[in-house]
């Protein structure tokens, strides 16, 4: 799945939120619902408010929608609930909100992710189908959204995008989740520069 990783403050992430409210966009969260119907929302509060407890929110804009988003229902003898079928009806993108918490004296980060799935099954036809062209450009506007006033860091196989608050915060001794076992000069080194072909 194409995604974009960056570590984010819980301020960060709730104004790259607002912006893509700003565009029309709309997040589904990706709760357990007692009916079919998934609660779709635009609202920034309502958004926040879930944010403590809810870690994916999927995130579709009407005019890029091709097919209605799809419930899964759930049943068992303890349990009846539906959930929304991320690769059914769409597209969507994928926001996995990152959070940050304190253990052990140490305050830690997890990084925050904006990605789509390669492909899709339309909730109508029934085929997989790709994300449209336009669905796809609107994609990369977002990750730009997300690299605008961050800098890319590679410590390890994965590259990241950090903002200047985050990184004061490393030096001050947050710790990135995945991250751990680098030092804060591996990680805030941004990424390796390639070799020149000899």
């Amino acid at each position: 799945m194409p995604e974009i990783e960056f570590f984010a403050t819980q301020v960060e992430i709730g104004s790259f939120v607002k912006s893509l409210l700003l565009v029309g966009c709309e997040f589904i969260p990706d709760l357990h619902y007692a009916v079919p119907v998934p609660e779709v929302t635009a609202d920034f509060d309502r958004i926040s408010s879930l944010s403590p407890s809810l870690a994916v929110f999927l995130i579709s804009r009407r005019d890029q929608i091709v097919s209605p988003l799809q419930l899964r229902e759930v049943r068992r003898e303890e349990k009846h609930f539906f959930y929304v079928d991320a690769r059914t009806g769409g597209p969507t993108m994928l926001l996995y909100w990152g959070r940050d918490a304190q253990s052990d004296g140490c305050q830690y980060l997890s990084s925050t992710s904006l990605g789509i799935y390669p492909w899709y099954t339309n909730s109508v036809t029934r085929e997989r189908e790709k994300p449209s062209l336009d669905f796809r450009q609107f994609y990369n506007l977002c990750t730009k959204e997300v690299r605008r006033g961050r800098r890319k860091i590679k410590p390890g196989v994965r590259e990241f995008w950090v903002s200047p608050n985050v990184e004061e915060l490393v030096k001050e001794g947050l710790k990135l989740v995945g991250l751990e076992e680098f030092s804060v000069s591996q990680i805030l080194a941004g990424s390796p520069k390639k070799r020149p072909k000899s």
